[in-house]
């Protein structure tokens, strides 16, 4: 059994050593050949300016203004600025809360004389 062990590891060493020696080329060899290098201009499939003919301010405007009662929202509503009280009786108004213990208001000043 020692024997198979002392066989495996010794076996899995010299793997290790072949592994380390390579065909690879010395970096630091500056004769060493690389591969040449792919060049792409910024400008590859770059179209230039053209002027457009400018049409006539007026019939531009019309055809996007869309509704003039727009306002200049786009036909966006606005919110209203306060929503308008439930009448009484309605299930929408809420009973006030009632406040903390000894937090009521209506008691100051009328406690102990210190």
């Amino acid at each position: 059994m020692r024997l198979l062990l002392l066989l495996f590891a010794l076996g899995s060493a010299a793997q290790g050593a072949v592994a380390q020696t390579s065909s690879r080329p010395d970096p630091a060899d500056p004769s060493t050949p690389v591969p040449a290098v792919k060049l792409e201009s910024a400008f590859t499939g770059y179209q230039p300016f053209q002027a457009q003919q400018a049409g006539q301010w007026k019939g531009i405007n019309d055809q996007v203004g869309g509704t003039p009662a727009a306002g200049g929202h786009g036909g966006m509503m606005m919110a209203p600025a306060r929503q308008e009280a439930a009448p009484p009786g309605s299930s929408a108004e809420k009973p006030a809360k009632k406040p903390m213990a000894g937090h009521e208001m209506h008691d100051m000043g009328k406690g102990e004389k210190q």
